[in-house]
């Protein structure tokens, strides 16, 4: 491999990661605005964000699956034409259940992440390896950081559907990039997928979820929110169960628990759990700021909270 080879491959990872974590925090700082465009309540727009975040908790560990071995990069590939279907759906004016459609599509970019870094380590050994990792590592949380100044800027200048239409050229630049240099491989037989595993996964984490979001505006203690919580915990222990069996029988489980249990492994989880609930939690006071104060939606004006 020529050095010009490697880093138009190292490019094109970083370009996979930077941009689906820009793409993905696009709902965010728009929720606001999408609120007004569409005449629904700030607590209905915020299912843009919402969606895109259960597609990526529950599409993570399928793809994680899907994507081993020499499919790899084939997923990556595939992954990013869904985010790019899901941003130019999102760009359209069709109506707010397409726009929040479209960002559940968009929300497969968040587990093509993790295949970016395994491709890395596929591509490279070593000290070049760990660097390259480091360097990728800090890419996801810039991309993450640059979607909300991106985003706005571009918001106030072209609008909702401009920002998503401006995400859609950044995907589909990326994946023509990838689709040119992205590195694959030959070896490794693809690891089978965990169908039942899968369900309940998926189950567990939409009722959780759904429950968590439910909760704020139907009351934490209402029915139906109650239920989607009991629901989903019941199906979270029945797929640890199942999980723990397929292990115990020499299997391939969706996601490894004894790996995750591993001390080593633990703290980075926790703090990688903190950060998300940190995140979340951002969006949603600035979405409560923005309602209390006036300030502008895309949270590119003058009137921020340091300055009230």
């Amino acid at each position: 491999m020529t050095t010009t080879e490697d880093r138009w491959q190292l490019s094109a990872l970083a370009a996979v990661i930077t941009v689906t974590a820009i793409v993905s925090s696009l709902g965010a700082p728009l929720v606001p605005q999408i609120a007004e465009s569409y005449d629904v309540s700030v607590l209905t727009a915020q299912w843009t964000l919402t969606a895109t975040l259960i597609t990526g908790a529950v599409a993570t560990p399928i793809l994680g699956r899907l994507g081993s071995g020499r499919l790899r990069r084939p997923v990556i590939l595939g992954g990013l034409l869904v985010v790019l279907a899901g941003t130019v759906l999102s760009a359209l004016p069709l109506g707010f259940p397409l726009l929040v459609t479209g960002r559940t599509l968009q929300g497969v970019g968040l587990a093509l992440v993790p295949l970016a870094l395994a491709v890395a380590r596929d591509a490279w050994t070593g000290r070049t390896l760990t660097t390259r990792l480091s360097l990728l590592s800090v890419t996801t949380v810039a991309g993450a950081g640059l979607g909300y100044p991106i985003t706005s800027t571009v918001a106030s200048l072209a609008g909702t559907s401009g920002a998503f239409a401006f995400g859609a050229v950044l995907v589909a630049a990326t994946w023509a990039l990838a689709v040119r240099f992205l590195p694959g491989t030959d070896a490794g037989a693809p690891q089978p997928v965990d169908l039942v595993g899968a369900a309940l996964l998926t189950a567990g984490t939409i009722c959780l979820l759904l429950g968590i979001t439910e909760g704020e505006h139907a009351g934490w203690a209402s029915a139906g929110t109650l239920t989607l919580f009991a629901v989903g915990a019941a199906l979270m222990a029945t797929w640890i169960g199942w999980t723990l069996r397929v292990e115990r029988r020499g299997g391939h489980p969706l996601v490894d628990l004894a790996l995750a249990a591993r001390p080593g492994v633990v703290g980075p989880h926790v703090v990688t759990f903190a950060l998300g609930w940190a995140c979340t939690g951002c969006s949603r006071w600035w979405c409560w700021w923005s309602r209390r104060t006036g300030a502008p939606a895309t949270g590119s004006g003058t009137a921020s909270p340091w300055r009230a």
